[in-house]
């Protein structure tokens, strides 16, 4: 018996890429879109496909907050810029641990984000024009929504 899975057609990954591009270029439109990178394999590849499709006009931040290994923030931003994507670097540090003195509450913020988001969102204040966001994992999403 064969697996509902054994009987879809193979992914073709220049179609996937191709489509996921034109998803966002039809949200964003011919506005700015901002974009969250953590470094991690998920929103490092909506980075990617995000300045393909956009080029300039995704705004890409990186929020540095502490709790990666030394020097982690300055190469994953490195490495992008290798490659031709700029990324604006924020370094949250302190705004992170002023706020969260005992190692339980540090270890909650960060799984629920809270200074990631504020930070983020402060960042994407600074830039005109907005129309999208993009998190690692998630669709492309218009900001009135």
């Amino acid at each position: 018996m064969e697996s509902a899975t054994a009987k879809e057609a193979p992914v073709d990954p220049r179609k996937f890429i191709e489509e996921q591009m034109a998803a966002i270029r039809a949200t964003v439109g011919s506005a700015i879109a901002i974009n969250a990178l953590s470094g991690g394999v998920v929103s490092s590849v909506v980075t990617a496909l995000g300045h393909r499709a956009l080029g300039e006009r995704l705004k890409t931040v990186f929020v540095g907050n502490a709790l990666m290994r030394q020097d982690e923030p300055e190469r994953v931003v490195q490495i992008f810029r290798s490659m031709g994507i700029p990324v604006q670097l924020v370094d949250a540090r302190e705004e992170f641990l002023s706020h969260y003195d005992d190692s339980y509450i540090r270890k909650a913020a960060i799984k629920y984000k809270i200074p990631y988001i504020t930070t983020l969102s402060a960042a994407a204040a600074s830039v005109e024009g907005i129309a999208a966001r993009r998190r690692g994992g998630e669709k492309v999403r218009s900001l009135q929504e």
